[in-house]
Parts: C-alpha cells; sequence; structure tokens
C-alpha cells in the first residue's frame, strides 16, 4: 500500500504540472499583486541591474521592474515544481532517503520527458508560449533538488554512523 501511496503523490504533482501548463497566462499573472508590495519592487530597484535574454526576450531588472519580478518568479516555480516532481519520483522508486544511481539516472530521463510534454502542450496552447529555455530550468530544478538531497543523506549517515562508532567503543 506505501508504494501506491508514493506512486499517487507522483501522479498529483504531474497532474498540476498539466493543469498549470493548460491554464491561459492572464490566469497566472501575480502583477497586481506584486504591485501591492512596493516594498519589495524598491528592493530590487536597488539591487544592482540585472538583464538578460530568455526566449529570445530582454529580461531587465530595471526596466519594467514589476515584471522582472514576475518573471523570476514564474521561473523560480518552475525549479521547485520540477524539483519536487523529481524527489517524489526517486522517492516512488525507492521509499528510502538513499538515492540509487540508477534510480536517479532514470528520475532524470523522466523528469526530462514530462518538462518536454509540459512545453509541447503549452505550444499547442494558443493562450501560453512553450519554450526549450524552460525545459533546461525544468531539469535544472531536478538536479538541484536531487543533489541537495544527496548531500543531505550523506552528512545524516555519516553524523548517524559516527554516534555508532563512538557507542562502540
Amino acid at each position: 500500500m506505501k508504494i501506491i501511496m508514493r506512486w499517487i503523490l507522483v501522479l498529483m504533482c504531474i497532474s498540476m504540472i498539466f493543469r498549470f501548463s493548460n491554464q491561459p497566462l492572464s490566469d497566472q499573472d501575480l502583477r497586481p499583486t506584486i504591485e501591492k508590495h512596493p516594498e519589495i519592487i524598491k528592493i530590487v530597484q536597488k539591487m544592482p541591474q540585472i538583464a538578460f535574454y530568455y526566449h529570445d526576450r530582454l529580461v531587465e531588472s530595471h526596466e519594467d521592474t514589476v515584471s522582472f519580478i514576475h518573471f523570476m518568479l514564474r521561473k523560480l516555480a518552475h525549479l521547485v515544481l520540477y524539483g519536487t516532481l523529481g524527489l517524489l519520483i526517486l522517492y516512488g522508486f525507492n521509499g528510502t532517503g538513499k538515492i540509487k544511481p540508477t534510480y536517479w539516472i532514470l528520475t532524470g530521463f523522466l523528469v526530462f520527458a514530462i518538462a518536454c510534454a509540459d512545453e509541447i502542450n503549452q505550444f499547442n496552447n494558443p493562450a501560453r508560449t512553450g519554450c526549450k529555455e524552460d525545459i533546461i530550468l525544468d531539469f535544472t530544478g531536478f538536479l538541484i533538488f536531487s543533489l541537495l538531497a544527496m548531500f543531505i543523506y550523506y552528512i545524516k549517515t555519516r553524523y548517524q554512523n559516527r554516534g555508532q562508532r563512538i557507542e562502540n567503543r
């Protein structure tokens, strides 16, 4: 029963991704909410200027700060959502904190495939725009979260093993 629940969590996360993917961008517009927090806008405007191209358009922090914050929040959501998806898939395979290399590679392929399907879905939706940069961002979320989970597991087991060695003396 536990394994079924683990995979139900994975399916719930995937369905959430595709639910967001099917929403028109206008339904996800955070700019009115951001505008209600001028202190956040001022903080970003006081920071050094940031400018880069993403999906063939210039993203610039001081030109339109509200849109910049909106953009960054949306891309942060990609990282978090796909990082969480990756961890849920790893947990679905194993059910423990230990990440086996085979499961990690398979999970990476699954996360990449789901990200591709998500962007294809958005590309075919007239109210959305799919882009390859988001696939890279999604996969990066998986890498960050999974590597962090491996590091935490390593530290945790190292200190547990150290405690056992001290008790055995």
